[in-house]
Formats: structure tokens, sequence, C-alpha cells
């Protein structure tokens, strides 16, 4: 799959077969050129995604680690009680990607699960700890309160943490705002914030000075950058973006 703009070489693995080529082009992907496998096997997945890695593609995506079913789970009768299959598989398999893998970006999303009677924080992904031990960086993503705008639902924010990173500060988190209608950032709100955070705007009191412009709460700024398209630019310019 390779998006529009940065035509990266993409693999998605469908594990959910929830795939829509639809969505995913209004987000802006070329599904033309995607490379898509509605494999949901554990370990017929990971052998399929170690052979993907010798043609070292720019990104493979396993959505998701969660709907991987190990071969005894599938096998067994329901009846049958089984343990830790899931990690075991995880265990196994992320050590034989990571020695074959060279350059790729091996994305793993994955849902998180409430583990009744445990102590400390019962919020847990699924799939054991090698997940998180051969993970480079690891995002939480959580959903935020819904955006309304004339009593219509338009958006909502996406609140997400950063617990784990090898190559940057972790612990860091944030919030973005997704729009529905775009499927995309909402991009005045997030360079907006990114002025507040370097300190480009000045505010005294309810007032927002920049780029030449003042204005009373920053959703006057807001309105004034969707709407002038020249001044959208001169906040931009002046955040050197």
């Amino acid at each position: 799959m390779r998006p529009k703009k940065s035509g990266k070489e993409c693999i998605w693995i469908d594990a959910e077969n929830g795939f829509d080529p639809e969505f995913a082009t209004k987000c802006g992907l070329d599904v033309d050129n995607l490379v898509l496998s509605q494999s949901s096997i554990g370990e017929e997945t990971i052998n399929l995604m170690a052979k993907l890695l010798e043609a070292q593609p720019d990104i493979i995506v396993l959505d998701s680690v969660a709907s991987v079913i190990p071969l005894t789970d599938l096998n067994e009768p329901m009846e049958q009680a089984t343990m830790a299959t899931r990690a075991r598989l995880m265990s196994r398999g992320l050590a034989k990607l990571n020695t074959l893998n060279k350059k790729t970006l091996i994305m793993l999303i994955n849902q998180i699960r409430v583990n009744i009677g445990a102590y400390g924080n019962p919020i847990q992904s699924t799939g054991g700890k090698a997940i998180g031990h051969y993970s480079s960086i690891r995002v939480e993503v959580r959903r935020g309160q819904v955006l309304t705008q004339n009593k219509k639902d338009v958006g909502q924010e996406v609140k997400f943490k950063i617990k784990k990173s090898k190559v940057s500060r972790p612990f860091q988190q944030g919030i973005f705002n997704f729009m529905y209608d775009t499927c995309s950032i909402d991009g005045v709100n997030e360079l907006l914030s990114i002025a507040l955070l370097e300190n480009k705007i000045k505010r005294t009191g309810a007032y927002y000075e920049i780029a030449g412009g003042k204005f009373q709460g920053r959703e006057k700024l807001e309105e004034e950058m969707r709407k002038n398209p020249e001044f959208y630019q001169a906040v931009k310019k002046e955040l050197n973006l």
C-alpha cells in the first residue's frame, strides 16, 4: 500500500477481515497498489511476514495481534482450556522476525484488555510481554470526547501516550482531533497547538496575537485560519513549517 504523498511500499495483513478500501482511500492511501493478505492463523501469519521480509518492503502492518489465532486454539474444542497460547506464539514469532528484519517498519496494531484480579494497573495488551520487549516504540491510543458542530458529531479527540521509545523520550502524551469528513487530523488545531508549545503566540489575557493578527479567544483565531488561507500560510511561515 503506497500512501499518495510518501510512495512507501506497504503490506497490510488484515487478520480482522475488516479492511475497508473506501475508507482507506478517503484517508489518502493508494489502494490500487495495496498488497493485502487476510491471514488470521498465527503460525501462517508469522511465516508469511518472515517471507515478506526477504523483499524488504518499507512497512508491514498486522491488524491486529488480538485477532490472530494460534493453531492450538483453532484445533482444540472450545471446552478445552488453554493458557498463554498467543503469548507463546508472539514470543517465538517476534524473535524470528526481529532476526530476519533489516530495514522494514513492522507495525503491530493491538487491543487492550482488563486483567481481572491483577495487582496494580489491570489494563494489559494481548500477546504477552514479548511485544513490549521487541518494540522500539509503543503508543497507547484512547478515544477522547466527541467533537460537535451545530449539534452534529464532526470528529473526536484522540489521546495518546508514548509507553516506550528507544528513539526519543518516552512517556510523553498529547491529544489531537480526528475529523470524520476528511478522515484526517485537524491541521488548524494542530498548528495552533504547536505555536502555543513553541511560544510563538503572544497571549494577553483572552487575546491571542500571531502573524500580525489579534483575536479574542482561540476559537476566533481558529476561525480566521480556516476561512483565510493567506493568514493560515502566514502562521505556518512564522513557525517555519
